[in-house]
């Protein structure tokens, strides 16, 4: 094995990338385990030190994995690796609690190697966004010894690497970019490495050696082009041969999911072998062709995608056994961890007969989609909105109640207006069109259990019942999910945990103002940065308060109830 001098440690060349590690049945969420036990541990004894995983691969599985394959081994061998997903905005305010749910999952007390993950164009103004913590949280980290190393991982373009550096350069340790001799002037690697090297010393991390495996394998014509200059070279090992070209490489991350690439790399990691000139001209000029559909983009329109950095909207549509396909998802969630954003596809009767998820969306809906990214100016960023409406409904009786001829519509256009301009929307609406508010990604939605029945057809009568719904509303667009049980309680999901907190004990007298009280004294603790036990325990008290008192009451008994609740994380 190669190793490399990274300070006062020496890194495998080769690190075991684990975001394609093997699976079971094709389904990326379920890795079989043993089978890359196995494999990691031919790379242990081939000598791979490195092991780089992240919050997203595999469905959030790969962590999990590597925590049980690696804990057989002294942690003084191996180097682990991994990230905050910043690839989701929704995770921006959450690195405290990524960082050590990941310790958990993993199985250890600190990271060798964290970190930014997949800065680009979607995310450089909230990683830049001091409000978030992000930079602060993870030096703080570093300091306390939980991160050894820190570094980033860059998926955009020049402009925005530089933006990163400008802000967080001088303490960066390393960059993990993608880098493979097609993408050398394709996707302007050249340029993002002399950044790196000449400008900032700062080592290099590949990522996508062999483009996703699109360079495994050429046509006939090129691979005997290369066969000519080096006869006993297979096709993958001259991606690898030309990252040994450049000194500032020190890591190169393959992804090995059977155990004849894991002997294949560890046979080419054996000796380093760099390209000469003349070999070097012929794999850039093959780079250069676009003979080869499976080198390069085979139409217009892939070619004009990869190029530009504007907000990109993909709508698959598709026959449902093809869209739950694991490859097909396997894709979709590459393309998210890229920025794109994926518009579920609607259900139905399809072309081919069958019924179920595949259709494409309605013209309107994809409408709805554009115009959140390009109708209007974002110029209420930075803002949040709270939309209340919908009919009030007070009891008289069993059969009798009072109420009034709201229907929602202003509601709904107001916060369709406010997420159009850019703000951060929290909903209190009661209406069947709740749905169409989810896909402008609602900072905060507050349904009761009833509203769910209702909109969404669920029947909360089990834990399951409610982890479900909760997917539910988080994949329609919610990012935070204040679910309010009545005098059962309230659960409260961000989509990473789920929470619950139990209600006081009271004589009900009027529940037309409690999910209002109870939103507002949650929000007042939740929004302000407040610990979410407190806002949960705030809103429960205050919500049963007003439950028990002719109108909003005088709210003197909040404190006192609050002493009484208990908030726990139920996943």
């Amino acid at each position: 094995m190669i190793y490399k001098q990274f300070q006062d440690r020496k890194l495998s060349a080769l690190g075991f990338g684990c975001m394609r590690l093997p699976t079971v049945d094709g389904n990326d969420a379920n890795v079989n385990e043993t089978e890359a036990a196995r494999l990691i541990a031919r790379a242990m004894e081939g000598g791979v030190n490195y092991y780089d995983t992240a919050w997203g691969y595999h469905s959030g599985q790969s962590e999990l994995a590597m925590g049980r394959a690696l804990a057989k081994y002294p942690r003084e061998s191996f180097y682990l690796a991994t990230k905050f997903p910043g690839y989701d905005l929704n995770n921006m305010g959450k690195v405290e609690e990524i960082f050590e749910e990941q310790l958990k999952k993993c199985q250890v007390d600190y990271f060798d190697f964290y970190l930014f993950h997949n800065v680009c164009e979607m995310n450089i103004d909230a990683y830049l966004d001091p409000k978030f913590h992000i930079y602060d949280s993870l030096i703080a980290r570093k300091k306390a010894g939980q991160i050894k190393h820190l570094g980033f991982s860059a998926h955009g373009n020049l402009d925005t690497m530089k933006r990163f550096l400008e802000a967080y350069g001088k303490d960066m340790e390393f960059c993990q970019i993608q880098l493979n001799w097609l993408d050398w002037d394709f996707q302007d690697a050249r340029a993002k490495m002399e950044l790196l090297d000449f400008c900032w010393d700062i080592p290099v991390w590949v990522m996508e050696p062999l483009r996703g495996g699109r360079l495994a394998r050429l046509s006939d014509e090129y691979a005997a082009r290369l066969k000519e200059l080096r006869p006993d070279e297979g096709v993958p090992a001259w991606a690898f041969r030309f990252l040994q070209s450049f000194p500032s490489v020190t890591v190169t991350l393959s992804g090995m999911s059977t155990m004849e690439q894991v002997e294949d790399n560890l046979r080419t990691f054996s000796e380093e072998k760099p390209l000469s000139g003349q070999e070097l001209q012929t794999l850039l000029a093959i780079a250069d062709s676009s003979a080869d559909p499976r080198i390069l983009a085979a139409d217009m329109l892939a070619t004009t995608i990869l190029a530009c950095t504007c907000p990109k909207l993909i709508a698959p549509a598709m026959n449902t056994k093809m869209f739950e396909n694991p490859v097909t998802q396997d894709n979709l969630d590459t393309l998210r961890r890229y920025g794109w954003e994926v518009i579920a596809p609607a259900s139905g009767r399809l072309a081919c007969g069958a019924v179920g998820a595949g259709k494409l969306p309605e013209p309107e809906v994809l409408l709805q989609h554009i115009l959140r990214q390009i109708a209007l100016p974002h110029d209420l960023a930075g803002k949040r909105v709270l939309v209340p409406a919908g009919p009030t409904q007070e009891p008289l009786d069993p059969v009798r109640y009072l109420t009034n001829h709201s229907t929602g519509k202003m509601g709904y256009a107001l916060a369709r207006m406010a997420m159009l301009r850019g703000a951060q929307v929290v909903l209190d609406i009661s209406s069947r069109r709740m749905p169409e508010l989810l896909r402008f990604k609602p900072l905060l939605i507050k349904p009761n259990d009833e509203e769910v029945r209702e909109i969404w057809g669920r029947s909360l009568t089990s834990l399951e019942d409610v982890v479900s719904t909760m997917v539910l509303l988080h994949g329609q667009g919610a990012r935070n999910v204040l679910l309010t049980l009545g005098d059962k309680g309230m659960l409260f999901s961000d989509g990473v945990g789920l929470w619950y907190c139990d209600a006081p004990k009271v004589k009900l007298v009027s529940s037309a103002c409690a999910g209002d009280s109870c939103l507002a004294a949650f929000l007042s603790e939740w929004l302000g940065g407040g610990e979410l036990e407190t806002a949960m325990k705030k809103g429960s008290a205050t919500g049963a308060d007003v439950a028990g008192s002719n109108g909003i009451g005088d709210l003197l008994r909040v404190s006192e109830y609050m002493q009484c609740l208990t908030v726990r994380k139920v996943r």
